[in-house]
């Protein structure tokens, strides 16, 4: 990143010291450095090492703790529009290769994709499973519709046991159209005469959740990168930059022709 330590690292070279007291002088250095964040260049034509950052140019004493203040938000200011650059993006559809690092993919939408995927990329296998696979204790993502509290379920992915919980919760999903997703454990189960009822625990509320027959029951499991070939059916959770260019560092693919539901 050009426009967030070398910015900083830059205050005050090539210029006069400041001269102004407190906040505003270091609010007037922070615009600066914000404006030229989005030119993504340093102030004063210079970018210093990085032990420089010790000698910037302040006259005023008063001036260092309120501009390391709002220096500090600067420099997360720019590394967040960095940031910002990239969005999320749910990639579903069929291998057509991967060379080396590179996969390409074919959308559902009919698009030839190029994803470059981390030196360390992972690989996740799904396979088919069934309800008895869904049991108390397990932590499960679910697809579903209708209302927050009577939530019927599409797709029911169980996760291995001991995976992460870090995304638990609910947010609107596009696996059909007015759908969420659902990361909670699940509390219990009974069965009833639609299928199974699901009672699952998001963040301590309890939401209860209708499993139809016709739903789709997802198993995961570790993958190899032998198994993302030409033909296979994936689900990648990729980040676009802003420039398009796709990455990912995890790729989930269809154990023996599955076709990831979610």
């Amino acid at each position: 990143m050009t426009g967030g330590l070398g910015l900083i690292r830059g205050i005050g070279w090539g210029s006069k010291p400041v001269q102004r007291n407190g906040a505003c002088a270091a609010g007037a250095q922070v615009a600066q450095l914000v404006e030229h964040a989005t030119e993504n260049r340093s102030v004063g034509g210079s970018t210093p090492s990085l032990g420089t950052i010790s000698f910037l140019q302040i006259s005023d004493v008063q001036l260092a703790p309120n501009l390391l203040k709002y220096g500090l938000a600067a420099l997360v200011l720019t590394t967040s529009l960095d940031a910002a650059a990239q969005t999320a993006r749910r990639i579903r559809g069929t291998v057509e290769q991967l060379d080396g690092n590179t996969l390409i993919v074919q959308s559902r939408q009919g698009e030839a994709l190029r994803i470059a995927l981390a030196p360390n990329f992972t690989v996740g296998a799904l396979s088919e499973g069934d309800l008895s696979a869904v049991q108390p204790g397990a932590y499960v993502g679910i697809v579903s519709t209708g209302p927050r509290d009577r939530m019927r379920a599409a797709v029911v992915t169980v996760f291995p046991e001991g995976a992460s919980r870090a995304n638990e919760g609910q947010s609107a999903w596009d696996t059909l159209p007015n759908s969420m997703m659902t990361n909670a454990p699940v509390e219990s189960e009974v069965t009833g005469k639609n299928g199974r009822e699901l009672t699952v625990s998001v963040k301590g509320e309890k939401l209860a959740v209708q499993v139809p027959p016709d739903a789709i029951i997802a198993v995961t499991s570790a993958g190899t990168p032998a198994m993302v070939t030409p033909g296979s059916k994936v689900i990648i959770f990729a980040q676009a930059a802003a420039d398009g260019t796709l990455s990912a560092a995890r790729v989930n693919v269809g154990r023996d022709g599955f076709t990831p539901p979610m």
